[in-house]
């Protein structure tokens, strides 16, 4: 369980916030267009990385990530999970991005 870590999440089309903490001490939301939900624990394999987003660095480090998962015969499962944790006005030598991958139970 993350809790209270924030984090935008961009998949390919579509783009949202989310923030994880534990649901029992979540408060219930006042507005109508937030909801609650339970996420089940899930192994994923990460890469961080620093800069802006631009859809070429994106690309470079989720080949880099791809490829250590199959250097360790994993496979994943999904599409990728593009996570920032930083305001807009954080200069780009200190932002902070991540890519997500599920990892399968399923040996390759």
């Amino acid at each position: 369980m993350i809790g209270g870590a924030a984090a935008t999440f961009a998949r390919r089309g579509s783009l949202g916030t989310e923030t994880f903490l534990p649901l029992a001490s979540a408060p219930e939301p006042l507005d109508a267009r937030v909801t609650l939900r339970e996420v089940q624990p899930s192994r994923v394999a990460v890469i961080q990385y620093g800069g802006f987003w631009s859809e070429s660095n994106y690309d470079e480090h989720l080949v880099k990530l791809k490829s250590a998962m199959k250097a360790e015969n994993l496979t994943w499962i999904g599409e990728p999970v593009f996570s920032r944790y930083n305001g807009p006005t954080t200069p780009w030598f200190m932002r902070r991005n991540e890519i997500w991958l599920h990892v399968s139970d399923k040996p390759v």
